[in-house]
C-alpha cells in the first residue's frame, strides 16, 4: 500500500514518536511538531520505500533546496509510529544522486503541460 493512501484522512493526533526518535531530535535541533507539518505534506514526498522485514516506510521529503528530511514510520494497531527523522547531508544527497532514486510526488509547476 502507498504511504499516501495510508495517511489520507488521519490525523496527526495517530502519530506517536518512539523514545529514541524525541532523542535523536532533540540532538538534531529538529522537533515533532515539524516533523507532523513535514510527514502530512504528501506534495513534498519525494520517495518512498516499503521495508517488509521491519514493516516501516523509509520516506524522503523535500525540505529546502538544499536539504531533504528522511523519516522512517513504522505502523502499529493505533496509527503511525514514527521511528526515526533526520535531516540529509551532503554526502547523503550524493548517495541518493547516484542511486538515481525516482520521484513519487512531484509538485505541479506552471510549465507543466
Amino acid at each position: 500500500m502507498a504511504f499516501a493512501d495510508l495517511i489520507k484522512g488521519m490525523s496527526p493526533e495517530k502519530v506517536a514518536f518512539t523514545k529514541h526518535v524525541e532523542l535523536r531530535l532533540s540532538q538534531r535541533k529538529l522537533d515533532g511538531e515539524m516533523i507532523l507539518d513535514i510527514l502530512f505534506k504528501l506534495e513534498n514526498l519525494l520517495y518512498e520505500e516499503f521495508q517488509k522485514d521491519t514493516s516501516t516506510y523509509k520516506l524522503i521529503y523535500s525540505y529546502s533546496g538544499r536539504y531533504k528530511i528522511v523519516i522512517a514510520v513504522g505502523l502499529d494497531s493505533k496509527g503511525l509510529k514514527v521511528v526515526t527523522a533526520y535531516k540529509t547531508s551532503k554526502k547523503l544527497e550524493k548517495l541518493i544522486k547516484s542511486r538515481g532514486m525516482v520521484q513519487v510526488y512531484r509538485k505541479p509547476t506552471a510549465n507543466s503541460t
